[in-house]
């Protein structure tokens, strides 16, 4: 399965995300590139729609967290829950809610970065 992917290569781009985004359709998604190996956490801010968030390492995913929902109109910054990975990752994968389900998408699953740096 091949997955058409907007980057978010710079703080500006990884910090602004999905955020008031139109949903995405079944093979779409944002691949967050980040210059160095962390824990990065991801929030919901301005988000209309589920999201699958999978933190990949060095081809490998790490952790996969499924079906996150978007928050309620009108949450503010403040009570919106961060999502942090229990190990490191260099990019982070968000996809529509149901994707990794759909395609057995787990913890040790394999990833192939094309044209991405």
């Amino acid at each position: 399965m091949a997955v058409r992917v907007e980057l978010a290569r710079t703080a500006a781009e990884r910090t602004r995300g999905l955020g008031g985004h139109a949903p995405l359709g079944a093979d779409e998604g944002m691949l967050f590139v980040f210059p160095e190996l962390g824990r990065h956490s991801f929030w919901m801010k301005g988000m209309t729609f589920a999201l699958d968030i999978i933190w990949i390492r060095d081809g490998q995913v790490v952790h996969v967290l499924a079906d996150v929902p978007p928050p309620r109109p009108g949450t503010p910054d403040s009570e919106l829950p961060i999502y942090t990975p229990p190990a490191a990752a260099d990019y982070v994968l968000e996809v529509p809610a149901g994707f990794a389900a759909r395609w057995g998408i787990q913890a040790v699953s394999r990833v192939m970065l094309r044209r991405v740096r």
